[in-house]
């Protein structure tokens, strides 16, 4: 089941944006050695804000095994801020109608390359029928480049938006990689795509709030 929260309801949903923020920490500043602002084993940054939109899903068993954060490219933008140099097509990063989506997270606890892309898609479900509601045209991420293949595969309207960079010092530096840009339009056709990467049969996603 995915789950939908707006940054403005921190406050009333402390417990699991502690569970979020906590998860996020493990991800990136533990296990994959990023260097980011932290705060007693809880990952968070400037683009936190109340407009921001997360999406987290649970499995049968409440257990938090997918995450992820979108935000409106006009105000909050990772790749216009720090990776501008990641788009060589001539696009504009911001718009009213593009939001960006960072800080993924997928980790089911049964792990498997099933499971891994049922749980990834079941939560880029929720994103994109998010998104259609709200009228936006495209959703732009930053990945790494290693994994652009899998993306394709689950719908094949994603597009790079340049070359992979290196971030980070390089990819054998601790913390560091290979990334690039790479944008999907908001449309039936890739929720359709995705719903099939997911097994999802019916329209129930999960609880969206306004």
């Amino acid at each position: 089941m995915i789950i939908t929260l707006r940054g403005h309801q921190r406050n009333a949903c402390r417990s699991i944006f502690q569970q979020l923020f906590r998860l996020r920490y493990d991800t990136f500043v533990r296990d994959r050695q990023w260097t980011l602002p932290t705060r007693n084993g809880t990952e968070i940054d400037q683009y936190d804000q109340d407009d921001s939109i997360y999406f987290y899903g649970l499995d049968e068993d409440n257990f938090l095994r997918s995450h992820v954060r979108l935000t409106p490219s006009v105000s909050s933008s990772l790749l216009a801020d720090c990776f501008p140099h990641l788009v060589e097509t001539g696009v504009d990063i911001r718009s009213a109608t593009i939001f960006e989506g960072t800080r993924l997270i997928v980790s089911p606890r049964k792990e498997s390359t099933i499971s891994n892309r049922a749980a990834k898609a079941e939560l880029l479900v929720a994103m994109f029928e998010w998104s259609k509601a709200v009228g936006a045209t495209h959703i732009q991420v930053i990945v790494e480049s290693r994994m652009l293949a899998s993306y394709v595969e689950m719908t094949p309207d994603i597009r790079p938006l340049g070359l992979a960079h290196p971030y980070g010092g390089g990819p054998r530096v601790p913390g560091g990689g290979e990334a690039m840009a790479i944008r999907c339009p908001v449309t039936d056709k890739v929720i359709d795509d995705l719903r099939a990467g997911a097994g999802i049969l019916n329209r129930a996603i999960g609880g969206i709030s306004a």
